[in-house]
């Protein structure tokens, strides 16, 4: 009878330990609702800006589902991103390696973007090779006949440190770009710092 507590309490024990360990492997894992949070309040948080500059029309309409280049996370964005090595560790940075790998085909989906039409990234890319083949071809022209007077976001895939408090994201517009930090303070995302940015 003292066997068979002793295997009985063995056994709860070995079970508890997996599910803690798989409750820890699910905490570590970023989902796509992790990103999606953060990508619309980026949109967000780029559209209150426009109103504070006193824009009001929708300036921009659409998001790509993904950086037309087809990297989800290039080269440049890599080298900006590690300079930033007081925000990451390097448990982070092996962290956001792996978060890398496994999305290297994301694509943003519209039932997750709360204010913006999803365009595909291979239409636009269709468009703009056209400048190639056709002398007098005019994408902005062509743009605006298809989509409208407005013009598209594109948001590279979001990176989150170990503790899933620190998040990496680059947005570009219409001729400028940033590259950002936000951190999670109480539950909630704040823009902590940009890194980088570009004008053309």
């Amino acid at each position: 009878m003292k066997i068979l507590r002793v295997l009985l309490i063995i056994l709860i024990l070995s079970g508890c330990e997996k599910h803690e360990s798989k409750k820890f492997a699910n905490k570590k894992e970023v989902t796509d609702s992790d990103i999606y949070e953060i990508v619309n309040l980026v949109v967000k948080d780029a559209d209150n800006g426009l109103k504070k500059e006193g824009i009001k029309r929708e300036l921009y309409k659409y998001l790509l589902d993904r950086d037309y280049y087809g990297e989800v996370f290039n080269r440049a964005d890599s080298t900006v991103f590690t300079k930033s090595d007081t925000v990451f560790s390097k448990e982070d940075l092996k962290f956001i390696a792996q978060q890398i790998k496994k999305r290297k085909k994301f694509k943003f989906k519209q039932e997750y973007i709360r204010e913006k039409v999803i365009i595909s990234a291979d239409t636009i890319q269709r468009m703009l090779e056209k400048k190639l083949t056709i002398s007098n071809y005019d994408f902005y022209k062509a743009f605006e006949i298809r989509f409208g007077n407005t013009w598209y976001y594109t948001i590279g895939l979001p990176v989150f440190s170990l503790d899933k408090k620190t998040a990496f994201i680059k947005l570009d517009g219409f001729g400028s770009g940033h590259s950002m930090i936000y951190k999670k303070i109480n539950g909630k995302w704040k823009l902590h710092c940009i890194i980088s940015g570009w004008i053309a």
